[in-house]
């Protein structure tokens, strides 16, 4: 897949999903304010935690295997297998998990006991989205972006009427069950689409894959769920920090940049989900690696600088649009977190290196050290710097980790 069409198409369905997730967000503005909007933060915390370990954090090795694998069938076969016992496997755990201590992960995240409801509900239905991700990451990795980019379209559309119908009757706790159960129901558009290629898949599941696939799938697991646990729970506790020390509605004006910021980077970091990781997954040479990377990087630098002198420009116009007056409190943030966003998604396009070369313990001890780092600097910051110093901390972090990410880089060209 060329990187101008895959960019194309992923552009296409992000901007559905832009779209939607900016009319679900003025929506829940409206009706829930800011203290709703930071309740709903915690809880999409949650579930990123938990959807990503129902998946048993396999979603990137499918992909870079699919890719590297999609020629031989007898050994696509056996991959997939892997995969898919495992992310059945993961996924029941998960649910008997939201079942049994729901009752502690609502006074963990929410600080109280009245959302056991939502978390079981969350539960019952999260192996339908783990199935539903692991397919998506075949298609993708076999190439079928166009199938890959339709079932995300739909996906997109069905949470902009759902969530939106939740959140008019409902309010915060209608956009806290679309949030726990939308995402797993797209599984029937699927199965609509590539139903005969679906349950074909799912045959994979009666060949007896050897154990040392297992440990291939390990070390992509160990990797992704390293991110998954430890992105969200900084998040978590940053938000804590926020509404301990200013209140909630400082905690809501937080997530309202951090919500804009993720919006727009999805552009970018959909491509290089899509493409650059089979890309680097496949490629063995290094000049080509090099070549592959400068091409990403012409790409991708150009537009995320063009989206965040947009938004820094218009932030005011956004804020109004997007939110509502009780949000002008977000307008100082802007700054370093636009800046710290740039810097980001240049450092990603190195640290894609890691999962597509299976580098585990660099992986897992820099996303550990650099979300403490976060923490750690957001504790001080925001004593310094009040609220804006939350986003300068993220700014700070994000410079270290690129230097880190392209140190690696050049080490790994070094060996290679």
């Amino acid at each position: 897949m060329k990187l101008i069409k895959t960019s194309l198409l992923s552009f296409i369905a992000t901007m559905t999903k832009l779209v939607s997730g900016l009319v679900i967000n003025k929506v829940v503005a409206v009706y829930a304010g800011p203290s709703g909007l930071a309740l709903i933060g915690q809880f999409q915390s949650l579930i990123q935690i938990l959807m990503s370990f129902s998946q048993g954090g396999v979603n990137q090795g499918v992909i870079k295997y699919t890719a590297e694998k999609k020629e031989d069938a007898e050994q696509l076969t056996l991959y997939t297998s892997a995969s898919l016992r495992i992310t059945l496997f993961s996924s029941v755990l998960v649910s008997v998990f939201c079942i049994i201590y729901a009752s502690m992960l609502s006074e963990a995240v929410f600080g109280e006991d009245s959302y056991i409801t939502l978390i079981r509900v969350f539960g019952t239905m999260v192996l339908l989205y783990a199935v539903n991700q692991w397919y998506l990451c075949t298609l993708n990795g076999r190439g079928l972006i166009g199938d890959f980019i339709k079932v995300q379209i739909i996906q997109n559309i069905f949470m902009l009427f759902f969530c939106t119908a939740m959140v008019i009757n409902f309010e915060t706790l209608g956009a806290l069950y679309a949030l726990a159960i939308g995402q797993s129901m797209v599984l029937v558009y699927l199965i609509v689409l590539r139903g005969a290629d679906f349950f074909n898949s799912l045959k994979s599941l009666f060949i007896t894959p050897s154990n040392t696939l297992y440990i291939k799938f390990f070390k992509f697991s160990l990797m992704t769920l390293t991110t998954a646990a430890v992105v969200p729970l900084v998040q978590i506790q940053i938000r804590n920090i926020i509404g301990d020390q200013l209140g909630d509605d400082s905690v809501g004006y937080w997530q309202g940049v951090w919500y804009i910021s993720t919006m727009y980077l999805l552009v970018l970091t959909t491509v290089l989900s899509t493409y650059l990781l089979p890309k680097l997954s496949s490629i063995q040479e290094v000049e080509k690696l090099d070549t592959e990377l400068i091409r990403v990087m012409k790409l991708v630098i150009p537009v995320s600088v063009l989206f965040a002198l947009f938004i820094f420009v218009t932030k005011g116009i956004l804020v109004n649009l997007l939110f509502d007056d009780s949000f002008q409190g977000m307008l100082p943030l802007f700054k370093w977190q636009l800046i710290g966003d740039v810097v980001k998604i240049a450092s990603w396009v190195f640290s894609y290196l890691m999962l597509a070369k299976s580098m585990t313990k660099v992986y897992v001890y820099s996303e550990v050290f650099f979300g403490v780092l976060l923490l750690t600097l957001s504790h001080i910051l925001l004593d310094s710097h009040g609220l804006e110093g939350i986003t300068l901390a993220y700014l700070i972090n994000s410079v270290f980790y690129f230097v880190f990410a392209y140190s690696n880089y050049i080490r790994w060209r070094k060996r290679n």
